[in-house]
């Protein structure tokens, strides 16, 4: 009988979960999406997990003050909600590009320019 009473929350606690690495993975791939730069990425991860060690804190905090289970969802939904619409600015103005120079540039190149210039290279040698 109790089995029947735990499946709810089991599968409501994996929900969370898949939810939660989905939401993870899209944070790290717009992260890793805006730019090349070693450092910087450092930066912005690093940024990104004080803001989420932040958060934990606060959650934390909001239990020990025993703040109703209500008001701790709700105010999630609201910062989940209000973080949406600069996410997809960010996302939206993403753009593909690379900030390392090119290594060199391949024209065409004809079989005929080839063979004759390695013909004069090895008349040379």
């Amino acid at each position: 009988m109790e089995t029947k009473r735990a499946s709810g929350p089991i599968i409501l606690y994996m929900l969370y979960g898949l939810g939660d690495a989905l939401y993870q993975n899209l944070a790290y791939w717009i992260i890793g999406s805006l730019t090349n730069d070693s450092q910087r990425l450092s930066r912005y991860s690093g940024f990104y997990k004080g803001i989420q060690s932040l958060g934990a804190t606060v959650a934390w905090q909001l239990d020990a003050k025993n703040v109703s289970y209500l008001n701790q969802f709700i105010g999630n939904w609201v910062l989940l909600v209000i973080s949406l619409f600069p996410m997809f600015y960010v996302v939206y103005n993403l753009t593909d590009h690379s900030e390392d120079p090119p290594l060199a540039v391949f024209e065409d190149v004809d079989k005929q320019s080839v063979a004759s210039a390695s013909y004069s290279v090895e008349k040379t040698v």
